[in-house]
């Protein structure tokens, strides 16, 4: 297993595009950590930097506290699985999941009892004589899990992986594989778009946005306490809404007026007088008799909750109600935001701001 450390992390191609710019991160030994963010944000980029397939213009790539710039992927000992499968057609499963050994040219006893294992713990065993034309998707993503697996590598590279799976598949996948991290324990560093996997397979997340890191976090800082509007609207599904209101002042206390509500603003939150918008999650949105009217614009009911869309004074509002609730478009709910779930955001910078 490995410490991987980012040090000012740049890579520019011809022409000065810079696809990834300064980024520091530390992933401790044994951490799961995803790099998190729209296409184009540099997220696989920096993977094929760490594992060693792109060269970094700038800065420093670290394991265990040694330079690794000038290492190939082989001596840095990292092992990828790719959005696509990347199996040898004409191999079977078992052979596919040895072949890493029989490059190294370990004993046939060795690689074959090596292969059963792995392929037991990936419920592989009753398919390890077929071709991987012979396999579904979701066990040719288990045969490439597994080939990486048998290396014994020091760290794991995650690549999009669930990408070309179904909805039921990629949520298999991803217990899968939080499950064979629990079990071995391996550093291992995930990229994808999805903010909702990210939340479910990471010890912590790394939100990345033009080249950069926004922010670095436990799913349950980023979801909590994010840094920015960009996060806060990129974590959460439905996302947060900010909300554009007026500030007043009455009695030298500042009030944020927004739907027909009135917020007192924390005196920490605008101490050089700094303009600010509201965040609030769903969540924190209550259907209450004693709320301010809004209209509902539609519902989407999703099992164990239902998704409200409203619109009030203030401009669009969601609000999450339990179980399947079904709603007529344009007929009159009352709303009320729960103070507690408030956050403020710098309206200029898009920071979010500490009420204390």
């Amino acid at each position: 297993m490995a410490e991987v450390e980012l040090v000012g992390v740049t890579k520019r191609y011809p022409g000065g595009v810079e696809a990834v710019s300064s980024v520091d991160l530390r992933v401790p030994d044994g951490e799961f950590v995803t790099l998190l963010g729209p296409s184009g944000c540099g997220k696989s980029t920096t993977l094929s930097l760490i594992a060693g397939l792109d060269e970094v213009t700038d800065g420093e790539i670290r394991m265990d506290g040694r330079a690794v710039n000038d290492l190939t992927p082989v001596e840095r000992d990292v092992a990828m699985v790719f959005q696509s499968y990347a199996l040898y057609p004409h191999m079977t499963v078992a052979e596919n999941i040895g072949f890493t050994m029989r490059l190294r040219k370990r004993p046939k006893a060795e690689i074959r009892e090596r292969v059963r294992a792995v392929a037991e713990s990936l419920e592989l065993t009753p398919l390890l004589d077929r071709l991987p034309r012979e396999l579904s998707g979701g066990q040719q993503q288990r045969v490439a899990l597994g080939r990486a697996v048998i290396r014994q590598p020091r760290l794991f590279l995650f690549d999009e992986p669930f990408s070309n799976l179904d909805a039921a598949l990629r949520i298999r996948m991803r217990s899968e594989v939080k499950q064979l991290h629990q079990r071995l324990g391996i550093t291992s560093i995930f990229v994808t778009h999805d903010q909702e996997e990210a939340m479910s397979v990471s010890d912590r997340i790394a939100i990345m946005r033009a080249g950069r890191i926004e922010q670095v976090g436990t799913p349950e800082e980023v979801y909590a306490r994010p840094a920015s509007t960009y996060v806060a609207r990129f974590i959460g599904s439905p996302q947060m809404d900010i909300l554009p209101g007026e500030i007043e002042r009455d009695a030298g206390q500042a009030y944020f007026r927004v739907g027909g509500e009135r917020f007192a603003i924390p005196d920490a939150v605008m101490p050089d007088g700094r303009a600010v918008d509201l965040g609030i999650r769903p969540e924190h949105v209550l259907v209450e008799a004693s709320g301010v009217p809004a209209t509902v614009v539609v519902a989407q009911p999703i099992g164990p909750s239902t998704y409200v869309t409203l619109r009030w004074d203030g401009g669009d509002l969601t609000t999450r109600l339990p179980g399947m609730v079904r709603l007529e478009p344009e007929t009159v709910q009352h709303v009320r935001l729960q103070p507690d779930g408030i956050l403020w955001f710098d309206r200029e910078t898009g920071r979010r701001v500490e009420a204390a």
